[in-house]
């Protein structure tokens, strides 16, 4: 089984992650996600290996600001997305 992220995760975990926090999207840049989200789990060519490359590599070199703002981002949807869950039940 291929690896993503020299193996942290699958690519299907990888694609869950994305789909589900838009900002790690953000960080790894639009581009990046989109050619994730089609990359096949046992597709190992060059084309998977350079895409899971280009965002493993944003992430890890993104900019403490970038960073900071993204997890800003993510706690304030989780504290909205719990308000909402409260009010519900």
């Amino acid at each position: 089984e291929f690896r993503a992220l020299f193996g942290f995760a699958g690519i299907e975990e990888l694609k869950d992650v994305i789909r589900t926090v838009p900002e790690v999207g953000g960080l790894i840049g639009h581009e990046d996600a989109d050619k994730l989200m089609t990359v096949k789990e046992y597709h190992g060519g060059n084309d998977v290996k350079s895409s899971l490359q280009s965002a493993f590599a944003k992430l890890m070199t993104a900019s403490k600001e970038a960073v900071s703002e993204a997890v800003n981002k993510l706690k304030g949807r989780l504290n909205d997305e719990s308000k909402v869950k409260a009010f519900l039940i």
